[in-house]
This record gives C-alpha cells, sequence and structure tokens, in this order.
C-alpha cells in the first residue's frame, strides 16, 4: 500500500528527505534536484518509488492505484507531503501537480 507522509519540517533539507524516504521504503534513493510541474495527466513509472509533492504548487492531484489521493493547487492550503508507492503500484498525476522525483539508486 502506498504512504502519504506529512514533510513541512524538512522540505527543503534534501539530506532528510532522502533519509526519510529511504526508511519508508527501505531501500536506497536519490532525490531529483529540480521541482516540475507535470502535463496532464502524467504515469509516474516503476523506477520512481516516491515523489515530493507541494501542495500548494500547480493545480491538480496525485493519485496511487490503491485509493491514495492529494490535492494540490493554490486552494490546497500549503505544505509538502512524500508519497510512497510499493512496487507494482500505478501513480498518476492529474492536471499540472509540482513534485520532485526520488529514483531507485542502484549503486
Amino acid at each position: 500500500m502506498s504512504a502519504v507522509t506529512p514533510v513541512d519540517e524538512i522540505a527543503e533539507d534534501d539530506k532528510q528527505l532522502v533519509e526519510k524516504v529511504e526508511a519508508l521504503i527501505n531501500a536506497k534513493v536519490t532525490l531529483d534536484h529540480t521541482e516540475v510541474v507535470t502535463k496532464d495527466p502524467t504515469v509516474v513509472g516503476s523506477l520512481i518509488p516516491a515523489l515530493l509533492v507541494r501542495v500548494n504548487g500547480g493545480e491538480g492531484a496525485v493519485r496511487v492505484d490503491d485509493g491514495t489521493y492529494v490535492r494540490t493547487g493554490a486552494n490546497q492550503g500549503g505544505g509538502y507531503f512524500i508519497v510512497t508507492m510499493k512496487p507494482g503500484q500505478i501513480c498518476v498525476l492529474l492536471g499540472h501537480p509540482s513534485v520532485r522525483y526520488f529514483y531507485h539508486n542502484n549503486s
């Protein structure tokens, strides 16, 4: 099952974000340095085990096939969430949410 974890207190610290995701999924990851505003729709592939989602970023939503759902946009308040996905789960970014991708680190 996927999970949504609030991370406002560490959202500006890449090292702590990586450590948090590694603890959540029990695997090594790297964090993309760039926040992107996604196209509608964007399907997140299996190479991405987690996303950093900025709630007051682009208007849209993050939806995982187990029912996990995070709305984003100017009217959604503020803050940051990490959304983790289990292998085989499908995650779709609807609208234009602002996210940073975590990738599996196989080195």
